[in-house]
């Protein structure tokens, strides 16, 4: 007998986020003094903050292919970039350093790889993430990027799992993108279960272990995060894998009307213990009407357009909300190619209705 699907919450809106400061593991020797631009740090700091956007002067610090990667400065204006720090630095040897530099775009933590060489008393930039994970940093806040929805929630969350200040964020960050699926900025893997599951999985595992050392508890959560003109199908494959993975709380990413990072709530659907019956709203705007089931209720509420307008779609189960005010969880059907701008506004839309009933979106049969 099939088990009947029954609906978890999704993160409270007091949700909090536990972390540790990652400390930048560094050599004795980059902390001793040295003349201005000469250690790892001063040169960092100089080529991403300070020389940053100016071209004559940034090259000075990158050589090679770290000279013809780095596109990032040319694909931003200063108000949007702003440079965090170090987020990793390590020992590879005498005159070699690996790690990461911590920045923002829009508010939105990334981090990017670099590679140094020490060349006569200098340190420079032989390597940086590839050009391509920089376009697609600046994609996903662009035009095309994550949904812009008014009135979500606002988040601390960034492209690496981590905020501003360098901690893990309790929600894993997973990215789906026409070359591939990344997780905490991992990646690309491909769009398949098996891949993505075991990526979220280590990433689990790590924050569980940085959760126990600093004696607190961690609650597996995951943040999908997808174009707005990207399907429908996409999210739910995240959605289903992130929960198999193991995931108790889902979101879905978006951006606050001034591009900063936000979420809209986003349950998962759970096989139901063993007994119960949960009692599900069912909310199917794939007709020409929605469609509205919820035990013994059965309705419709007229749309305009397909999908429906938002606003319509809010008054009209506000006023009706007596008739299913006890319902479990709700379940919002879409048809599988809808856009994930469109789902976004529709979630909060019927969340705005039904504001203590968790809502996962489900595609028609």
């Amino acid at each position: 007998m099939k088990p009947i699907e029954g609906i978890v919450s999704p993160m409270g809106k007091r949700s909090w986020l536990w972390g540790l400061i990652l400390a930048s593991t560094l050599s004795c020797a980059d902390k001793e003094d040295t003349p201005q631009h000469l250690s790892t740090w001063s040169v960092v700091g100089a080529a991403f903050d300070t020389d940053f956007f100016d071209k004559d002067a940034r090259m000075r610090w990158f050589t090679g292919a770290a000279a013809k990667d780095m596109v990032l400065p040319s694909m931003v204006t200063p108000d949007r970039y702003q440079y965090l720090g170090l987020a990793e630095l390590r020992w590879t040897g005498p005159d070699r350093r690996q790690g990461e530099v911590a920045f923002s775009i829009d508010g939105w933590p990334a981090t990017m790889m670099i590679q140094m060489t020490r060349v006569k008393d200098q340190w420079q930039f032989v390597q940086v993430s590839p050009a391509a994970q920089q376009e697609r940093l600046v994609e996903l806040l662009g035009p095309a990027g994550f949904p812009i929805i008014r009135g979500a929630e606002k988040w601390d969350g960034g492209f690496a799992g981590r905020d501003a200040a360098g901690r893990p964020t309790a929600s894993i960050m997973i990215v789906g993108h026409q070359a591939g699926t990344f997780v905490d900025g991992q990646g690309p893997f491909p769009h398949e279960a098996a891949p993505v599951k075991a990526a979220l999985r280590r990433a689990m595992k790590t924050r569980a272990a940085l959760a126990e050392r600093a004696h607190a508890v961690y609650r597996p959560q995951a943040a999908l995060a997808l174009g707005r003109r990207q399907p429908a199908h996409l999210l739910v494959d995240l959605s289903r894998w992130a929960s198999e993975a193991g995931a108790e709380g889902l979101q879905l990413v978006a951006r606050t009307a001034s591009g900063k990072p936000a979420w809209v709530p986003l349950a998962r659907l759970a096989s139901a213990p063993p007994g119960a019956r949960p009692k599900l709203l069912r909310v199917d705007v794939t007709g020409k009407a929605t469609q509205i089931d919820c035990g013994d209720y059965s309705g419709s509420i007229p749309q305009k357009g397909n999908p429906p307008d938002p606003e319509t779609l809010a008054f009209g189960m506000a006023s009706t909300t007596a008739q299913f005010k006890d319902a479990s969880g709700g379940l919002l059907v879409v048809r599988r190619d809808l856009q994930i701008d469109a789902i976004a506004k529709l979630l909060v839309a019927v969340q705005d209705a039904m504001p203590d009933t968790p809502f996962a979106v489900e595609l028609a049969k």
